[in-house]
């Protein structure tokens, strides 16, 4: 649990830094246990996105719906819809 936090904080810095690659290795690291946070993977898929690694985000994206959905967290789900919309918007 704590490597979790450590990877997850982590991941967030790099992220707020720019530095995208570590910040993804980071999050890797944080949903590898099985007990996996949608919110992490869409952490992961959205800098994945930013580094022009769309198949891999969209994947990442998939996995967060299906656990919000098995878990029926609106919330999460809420979320994903804009994270789509706006992809779709970055697409055109």
């Amino acid at each position: 649990m704590l490597n979790t936090l450590l990877a997850r904080t982590a991941g967030l810095l790099c992220d707020e830094a720019g530095r995208l690659s570590q910040a993804a290795l980071y999050y890797e690291e944080a949903v590898a246990p099985p007990e996996h946070d949608p919110l992490l993977l869409l952490a992961l898929a959205d800098v994945r996105w930013r580094s022009g690694q769309a198949d891999s985000a969209r994947s990442c994206l998939a996995s967060a719906e299906a656990m919000a959905q098995s878990s029926s967290d609106a919330d999460v789900l809420k979320m994903i819809a804009n994270i789509r919309s706006k992809w779709a918007s970055d697409d055109s």
